[in-house]
């Protein structure tokens, strides 16, 4: 996940509390965690609320299925997906082109 780094600390805090595995660039404003298949939903929420805490984003690189069904890997849709969903409306009417392979399901 990233966050500003002036935001990084009560990310790291939030992430922590689901007993994952910590790698933290504060320079980069980064966080790489990593926990077991039975921490992964758990880690999986916490990983969305430090990144909208700290006005960043995540991204899940390896979960089970049963942890990502129902979320989206790529954190939570903002502003620009959007405009992404509407040039796909408009452009992609028979949405036969990556229909949801992309970031914020376009």
């Amino acid at each position: 996940m990233s966050s500003l780094p002036t935001a990084l600390a009560p990310c790291v805090a939030l992430l922590r509390e689901t007993g994952a595995e910590l790698l933290v660039l504060p320079g980069l404003g980064l966080v790489c965690a990593r926990a077991p298949a039975s921490a992964a939903g758990a880690l999986f929420d916490a990983s969305a609320r430090a990144a909208q805490q700290g006005l960043g984003r995540f991204l899940c690189e390896l979960a089970p299925p049963e942890a990502k069904r129902g979320r989206d890997v790529f954190g939570a849709p903002h502003a620009e997906v959007v405009l992404g969903h509407a040039l796909k409306a408009r452009f992609d009417v028979g949405e036969v082109l990556n229909r949801g392979r992309a970031a914020g399901g376009i």
